[in-house]
């Protein structure tokens, strides 16, 4: 206990490797966590954090993934609340005549204070791959967010991105995209408000 708070902190990490007839193989993964928290518990911080890789090497070829994500606390007696959390991931196997390699990530988080409560959220994933003679890119996008105030009025937000390209034998190629969002507004006595937009598109040839 120090000026009043108890703190704490531990970690882990494990790895192994396997070699055998059909190639190599390895694991390794990581942990961490800590806490700073008042001995009445009225206030404190607490966060913790992970890392995973997987990866592997054969004849026929390769591939790795890899994944972390966090998550973190903040609060304190006058009723103040933060809390957030991320992930990220990533993915790629390749073999001779094709590979695929993919990518994600996306956080959110939580606020409480004296003017009320506001939540977001958002998360994006990519895509590239190479298959039968076709290569491509595949991307989305998201995000919410929604606050809510005191005296009792809200307001919020939603959008949507994607967009697709290939390329294809003897030049043959194409794409997409598209787009949406909308938003609101209600007022603490009972107005309300709201707006949509999206837009898409294709070509090809």
């Amino acid at each position: 206990v120090a000026n009043g708070f108890e703190q704490s902190s531990g970690s882990n990490s494990q790895s192994q490797t396997v070699q055998n007839q059909h190639g190599i193989f390895n694991q390794n993964a990581a942990g961490s966590t800590s806490g700073n928290v008042a001995v009445d518990g009225s206030s404190g911080q607490l966060s913790a954090a992970n890392t995973q890789q997987q990866s592997f090497q054969t004849t026929h070829g390769s591939g790795s993934q890899n994944q972390a994500n966090s998550q973190s606390a903040n609060f304190d007696k006058n009723g103040n609340l933060q809390l957030s959390n991320s992930n990220a991931n990533t993915m790629s196997i390749r073999e001779k005549d094709k590979y695929k390699e993919q990518a994600n990530a996306g956080s959110s988080s939580v606020v409480q204070n004296q003017f009320g409560q506001s939540s977001s959220n958002a998360q994006t994933n990519s895509e590239t791959f190479f298959e039968n003679g076709v290569q491509g890119n595949k991307n989305t996008a998201s995000s919410q967010s929604l606050q809510t105030n005191k005296d009792g009025s809200v307001s919020g937000s939603h959008s949507n991105t994607m967009s697709n390209t290939f390329t294809g034998p003897g030049g043959l190629t194409g794409s997409s995209s598209s787009s949406q969002s909308s938003s609101f507004n209600q007022g603490a006595n009972g107005g309300f408000s709201g707006a949509t937009s999206g837009a898409s598109s294709g070509a090809g040839g």
